[in-house]
Parts: structure tokens; C-alpha cells; sequence
């Protein structure tokens, strides 16, 4: 056998290995975004809508960017739960997510003080007190994953979500929550009953029924 195909047939190193494994997480990536951003394209523009689970703002950046919102409330209890399970953001120390909800509000500072975003530090239970009924033409969900949680939340944004209206948000997939958001979405879409559509692979759309 030639020297140039024993070359040929020897696998990679551990080097390109690591090289493909890195161009495929930022192919992901690349693709996540795209799908993020198709989703938010089809929601309303000038709308009232908010975004539960906020972290560093990415997420409420694209809404801007790609709704142009007339309101945009951001709720995020910016809270360190230690407990097992807890999403990276509750693993965090206190301190560091005090840090980070400062670094949102000033990320955000110009469009806070033109009444066009909102910040609520709170859990989203607290939160939807706030809310009246039809209040939100729509809202971006990403807070607390486990089955219990979403499923209250999504319970909550039937009353403050306008008939009609959207629910939206990501981690329609198996993680470390389990299958937690796929069978809390998938249940109150058939309850409701609404249209549930999937977007790529994690993103879900639920279309509330009008009114009849």
C-alpha cells in the first residue's frame, strides 16, 4: 500500500476532530438564530408582547430588532435557586445575576427611558398579576422549564394574551428539563383548544382561537 493511501485512511486526529465538533456547534448555532428569527419576523410589529426568562438580553434584542415592539416588558427574577435541576442562570451566585440585571437595564437604558421596554425582577407568577385580561398581543416564553412551571405560565398568558394572540418560545426539545416544555405546550394546545406549529427544531408558535 502507497504511502498516500495509508494517509488516506488514517483517521483524523484528535485536533480536526475537535475542529469538525466546533464547526458544527457554530453551524447550530448559525441555523438557531436563522429559526429565531423567521419566528419573530411572523409575529406583529408595533405590538405589546413581553419576554419571560431574559438573561443577558439577546433574546429581547432580536425583538426589537425584528418586531419593532411598541411595548416590550422583560420579566426575570435575576434570582440564584441552588436547587438541583436549576436552569445555568439559577445556578449563578447571587451577585453575578444582580450583575447581569444591572448590564440589561443599561443595555436597554435608551428604550427604557422612552417607555418602549420594561423591566419586571420578579417570577413570572408574580409577574402575570400585573398583566390585564387581552393585555399582550404576544410573549416570548423562556422561563423556568419544568412541566409544572410552564404549564402555569401558559395557563396565566390564556387570560393576558389577546384572543388571536401568540405564545412563542424556545426548548420545544429533550434537555435537562426532561420533556417538561414539550408536554406542558403540547397539552394546553390541545386543551385550549390552539394551533400549535413548530418552527426548526426547538422553537414552538401557539395561536391562540379568537374570540367567538
Amino acid at each position: 500500500m502507497s504511502a498516500k493511501v495509508a494517509s488516506q485512511q488514517r483517521p483524523p486526529s484528535r485536533g480536526l476532530r475537535r475542529q469538525y465538533a466546533r464547526a458544527g456547534i457554530v453551524l447550530r448555532q448559525l441555523q438557531v438564530r436563522r429559526d429565531r428569527a423567521r419566528l419573530l419576523r411572523s409575529m406583529p410589529r408595533q405590538a405589546a408582547c413581553a419576554e419571560v426568562g431574559v438573561w443577558k438580553g439577546d433574546g429581547a434584542a432580536a425583538i426589537l430588532r425584528h418586531t419593532s415592539p411598541r411595548k416590550l416588558t422583560l420579566v426575570d427574577p435575576w434570582e440564584h435557586l441552588p436547587q438541583e435541576g436549576s436552569a445555568r442562570a439559577g445556578r449563578a451566585p447571587q451577585q453575578a445575576l444582580d450583575d447581569i440585571h444591572a448590564s440589561v437595564a443599561s443595555r436597554f437604558a435608551e428604550e427604557i427611558e422612552a417607555g418602549q421596554v420594561e423591566l419586571i425582577r420578579a417570577r413570572s407568577e408574580q409577574a402575570w398579576e400585573r398583566f390585564g385580561e387581552g393585555e399582550l398581543d404576544w410573549v416570548w416564553l423562556d422561563g423556568d422549564h419544568s412541566y409544572e412551571a410552564v404549564k402555569h405560565d401558559l395557563e396565566a398568558l390564556r387570560r393576558i394574551v389577546r384572543p388571536g394572540g401568540f405564545i412563542i418560545g424556545d426548548d420545544y426539545t429533550y434537555g435537562w428539563w426532561g420533556d417538561g416544555v414539550i408536554r406542558a405546550v403540547d397539552e394546553f394546545a390541545a386543551a385550549v383548544p390552539a394551533s400549535l406549529e413548530i418552527t426548526g427544531e426547538i422553537f414552538f408558535k401557539i395561536t391562540l382561537p379568537q374570540r367567538t
